[in-house]
C-alpha cells in the first residue's frame, strides 16, 4: 500500500451488471436466464487505500481457463463498501 486514493477506484462509480438465472426444474424446461442492473441507494466508501498491484495465475492445460488471464493489471485497492439494493431492472426481455 502505497497511500490513500482520491476517490473510489473507476469502476466501482458504475452501475453494475448481473445474470440472474433460475435453473430449469423439470427435464422438459428450460432454464431463464437475465441480464439485470442492479438499482441502489445509500452507498458508502471507507478509506481507500491504493498501491501498486499484481495478479498471477498458475499454468493450467485448460484454454479456455487460461484465457480468463489477465491482459493488463491497474492499481490495487483496499477499502470497506456498503449499499443498499432496493432491487433490479431487466437489460433485455424475459
Amino acid at each position: 500500500i502505497e497511500g490513500r486514493a482520491a476517490e473510489p477506484p473507476y469502476l466501482h462509480t458504475l452501475p453494475l451488471v448481473h445474470t440472474r438465472l433460475f435453473p430449469a426444474w423439470l427435464p422438459s424446461e428450460e432454464p431463464v436466464t437475465r441480464l439485470v442492473a442492479s438499482e441502489v441507494s445509500d452507498v458508502e466508501f471507507s478509506e481507500v487505500w491504493t498501491g501498486r498491484a499484481e495478479v498471477r495465475f498458475p499454468d493450467v492445460p485448460d484454454a479456455d481457463l487460461a484465457g480468463l488471464a489477465p491482459v493488463e493489471v491497474g492499481r490495487g485497492y483496499v477499502f470497506s463498501y456498503a449499499e443498499t439494493l432496493h432491487h433490479g431492472q431487466a437489460l433485455e426481455p424475459a
